[in-house]
């Protein structure tokens, strides 16, 4: 057929005196087909690119939202007064530090907390104990 394309590849060959060249021939259909064939190669693995990549975001932001959502359910609880509870502290990120710092606030507070009572406590019994009452 008249019409096909062909692409040549032609190469010297130089032997003694004499010269020749090797000469291949391809039809461009068939390299067609080699560039469809890479063609789907690649989008295949941008696909699977693609894929782990929203997997490893996945896990990262998981990573990192974990305990932010811990802490801000933390913080609804001491603002109701419940002390009791600490943050897990899984990483030596900025996170973890944010997490031991927290957790180190909650301790204070329940230090100052306690002191207060103490405090408190110690004068009723004071106000108690007297006689007299107390003319201000």
């Amino acid at each position: 057929d008249y019409k096909t394309k062909i692409i040549y590849v032609a190469v010297p060959l130089k032997k003694d005196v004499s010269a020749a060249a090797l000469v291949l021939s391809l039809p461009l259909y068939d390299t067609n087909k080699i560039e469809y064939s890479f063609i789907g190669d690649i989008l295949i693995s941008a696909l699977i690119l693609f894929i782990l990549s929203l997997i490893i975001s996945f896990l990262f932001t998981r990573n990192i939202t974990k305990p932010v959502k811990e802490m801000t359910f933390l913080s609804k609880l001491i603002a109701e007064g419940k002390l009791n509870r600490e943050i897990s502290v899984y990483s030596d990120d900025e996170i973890g530090n944010l997490a031991e710092a927290f957790n180190n606030m909650t301790k204070k507070l329940r230090v100052t907390i306690d002191d207060l009572y103490d405090k408190k406590n110690k004068l009723e019994a004071i106000l108690k104990s007297m006689q007299g009452g107390v003319i201000a």
